[in-house]
């Protein structure tokens, strides 16, 4: 019998057995195991999934997570059946921002305000942390960026703003920044705000990376 049809008064009878009196004034004996059972069973579960950030470059992260059909299979690249790469005026591959690869190379066209992002196939997504990483022989470094996520409203809002920040100075390095998102979102871009380090406003980028909370 569910639990729920069984509210009314319980009296203990003894370690093994309850005593549950119905509305309608019938007693059920049920044992203590199944009632708890029952109990258990009707408070909603927590499916959240936390990744929580260890190290630039680890395993811990929502691409390689995806990649990994949750943590159930060896990594391939999440884009396009996990994720949806994007970007504006791509000139390479956007798959190269997700394959975990130490080669990779790219980079959008010399247009102010570009950005690149991505949009979860299914699911949204809290953010606390993002990874950037260079390309592995790149010298066109980002120092002025918003990170963003797209509201219902269709409003981009900034999670992390950066202004001249000048941290990577060398190819193939990574930097790992705060995101401030209070809420769960399903589509993110990175958009500059000014030209890079040889002053042009390429974006150029080897690999990313998102920590936070999924939730499906």
């Amino acid at each position: 019998m569910e639990i729920n049809q069984l509210p009314e008064a319980i009296i203990a009878n003894n370690t093994d057995w309850l005593i549950i009196q119905t509305t309608g004034g019938i007693t059920q004996k049920i044992s203590r195991a199944n009632f708890l059972a029952g109990i258990s069973s009707s408070i909603p579960q927590n499916t959240n999934k936390e990744l929580i950030y260890s190290s630039d470059g680890d395993t811990n992260g929502l691409f390689y997570w995806l990649g990994t059909n949750k943590g159930t299979t060896s990594f391939s690249n999440p884009h396009p059946s996990k994720i949806t790469l994007k970007a504006g005026n791509p000139i390479a591959d956007l798959s190269l921002l997700a394959d975990r690869q130490a080669a990779g190379n790219f980079y959008t066209d010399n247009v102010p305000n570009t950005w690149i992002g991505f949009q979860l196939n299914s699911g949204s997504f809290k953010c606390n942390k993002y990874s950037i990483r260079a390309r592995e022989y790149d010298s066109s470094l980002l120092r002025s960026w918003k990170f963003q996520a797209k509201d219902v409203d269709g409003n981009w809002i900034d999670l992390d703003v950066q202004n001249n920040n000048q941290s990577v100075t060398q190819a193939s390095q990574w930097l790992t920044l705060p995101a401030s998102s209070t809420d769960f979102y399903s589509d993110f871009r990175i958009q500059t705000t000014g030209a890079n380090s040889t002053g042009t406003y390429h974006i150029t980028a080897g690999e990313l990376e998102f920590y936070g909370e999924y939730k499906e």
